[in-house]
């Protein structure tokens, strides 16, 4: 018999990831509410988290744990609940770098693996833990959470395709895991913060599994925000019965921010600003910004919903005028054109034909700049359709 060797699974999007997602046809066919003419942008950091669409960076860090309901792939950047949440908190005064964690296929024991291989390092952040649904088919199987159920399992390689479940879900076992992740959390000092399940509403399953998590919250203490009965509207919400539509994730976000503000520390000293620079037009000339002073600005994002609507490679390109213009070596990431009224500029090239599509685009912040105008240009006979151009915004508050 062949030597093995074994690891233990971790649970999460790949790190340092910039790729578009396009559901397939047949997952389009069992789900007709997802737009078949729209494709999805994922990135991620070097912990393998998502990030914000408002990119803050803050000393105070809250993460979302789940599955593919956090994860929210098929939902625009800015309308995944990280992005909500974060954008939420600043406007209440809330300083906070909020980022997902959510990964399609985890269970409780994966996200144990998470908190302690990832997050007990940094002790003081908060975890909001929106427990899987995938547990409820995992408990079924005969080994349980150690299966070598292919998704599943918690340790590869796991090669079963097909398991079938032979048993009534072991309650047990599921409040010992939860008992898990909140001792992890107290001995690392992170602040963990329950949800129930996120569901439609038509599941026994899940519905049994909440009681367990109402039953633990209330024994043990630890924060529960119950979203089951508020949530349970499949309709609005999912686009199935697990996973949102933006109002869903809305909804959600919301739920969770206005649950949050008692627990958390409001001493933020930024303010959020949005300058819309267009929407719903087809890009036939340059449109921009007006002037941006950016002596107290932290971040800047452009934020674009677009359609290519040509066969173009580069069918637009995104410019930053800086006054005044720094050096060519102090901005990394465009190229500087001999145009002066274009100054730094970058080809916008991810975008499929024919697909919508929303990208956010960090713009560099030099020192020896005061003020910035952004904008957009067609270029090489390229159409694009913009949905929405506009600039997110971060400052020092007065």
């Amino acid at each position: 018999m062949n030597s093995t060797k074994r690891s233990i699974r971790l649970k999460e999007l790949k790190t340092n990831l910039s790729k578009v997602y396009e559901p397939s046809e047949e997952y389009l066919a069992k789900n007709p509410k997802l737009c078949p003419k729209e494709v999805f942008y994922v990135k991620t950091d070097n912990e393998g988290c998502q990030p914000s669409v408002f990119g803050n960076n803050s000393e105070k860090k809250l993460y979302l744990l789940g599955a593919s309901t956090v994860e929210s792939i098929y939902l625009r950047q800015s309308a995944r609940p990280h992005s909500l949440i974060e954008e939420n908190l600043l406007a209440l005064g809330y300083d906070y770098e909020v980022k997902n964690l959510g990964a399609s296929g985890a269970t409780l024991l994966h996200i144990l693996n998470l908190i302690t291989n990832k997050l007990a390092k940094n002790p003081g952040n908060t975890l909001i833990l929106t427990p899987p649904s995938n547990d409820s088919t995992c408990l079924t199987f005969k080994d349980e959470y150690w299966s070598d159920h292919w998704s599943y399992a918690a340790i590869l390689p796991a090669t079963a395709k097909h398991l079938a479940g032979v048993k009534p879900i072991n309650i047990e076992t599921y409040r010992k895991l939860l008992s898990l992740i909140k001792l992890t959390c107290d001995i690392f000092d992170l602040k963990l913060v329950l949800t129930t399940i996120v569901h439609s509403g038509d599941s026994t399953a899940l519905r049994n599994l909440n009681e367990v998590i109402r039953e633990f919250s209330s024994q043990t203490g630890v924060t529960l925000i119950d979203l089951e009965e508020q949530m349970a509207a499949p309709d609005d919400l999912y686009y199935d019965s697990l996973h949102f539509l933006s109002a869903g994730a809305s909804l959600f976000s919301t739920t969770i921010c206005n649950h949050l503000q008692p627990i958390l520390q409001k001493n933020s000293k930024k303010k959020l600003e949005t300058i819309l620079i267009a929407e719903n037009l087809i890009l036939n000339s340059e449109i921009s910004s007006p002037t941006v002073l950016t002596k107290d600005a932290i971040k800047i994002t452009l934020l674009i919903d677009l359609m290519k609507i040509s066969d173009t490679e580069k069918p637009l390109l995104y410019f930053v005028e800086y006054v005044p213009q720094p050096a060519k070596g102090h901005i990394s990431k465009m190229f500087l054109s001999d145009n002066p009224k274009i100054g730094f500029f970058r080809y916008i090239q991810e975008c499929p034909k024919e697909k919508r599509l929303e990208l956010s685009l960090e713009i560099e912040l030099p020192q020896e700049s005061n003020s910035v105008r952004i904008g957009l240009l067609p270029w090489s006979h390229g159409k694009s359709y913009i949905y929405s151009a506009r600039l997110l915004i971060i400052r020092r508050a007065e």
